[in-house]
């Protein structure tokens, strides 16, 4: 029961006041850790690596 970002309204009113303040005090909160940041810089930084090594190459070749 309860899927991602299921207010505590809408879970109230299924499975009652009490239970609800339960499960969401339990719920886990999302965390972006450190691995993934680096993961999303890395991944950026391809193109930018693909261009650097394309125009050092054009320049070099001249």
């Amino acid at each position: 029961m309860g899927g991602k970002g299921m207010p505590s309204e809408l879970l109230s009113s299924v499975v009652g006041a009490q239970r609800a303040v339960g499960i969401m005090a339990r719920a886990l909160k999302p965390q972006a850790d450190i691995l993934l940041w680096l993961l999303r810089i890395f991944v950026l930084l391809i193109p930018l690596g693909i261009y650097a090594a394309i125009a050092g190459a054009e320049h070099t070749s001249r």
